[in-house]
């Protein structure tokens, strides 16, 4: 039974992968300065440099 729960626990540490960081924008000021009121923090919903960005994210408010 403790070489079931060994081998279980060692399969599972051996399959985990390692959670994938955000990309970020290297120079947010210059985003920040065209775009005042984008996410120019990361390429995230709302970005103007993502085909996904800032037209189609806050192309339709007022």
């Amino acid at each position: 039974m403790a070489r079931l729960a060994i081998a279980t626990a060692a399969l599972l540490f051996a399959l985990a992968a390692p959670a994938s960081a955000q990309h970020v924008i290297y120079n947010p000021g210059w985003c920040a300065q065209f775009y005042p009121n984008a996410n120019c923090q990361n390429y995230g919903p709302g970005n103007p440099y993502t085909s996904y960005g800032w037209r189609y994210a806050y192309g339709r408010q007022g």
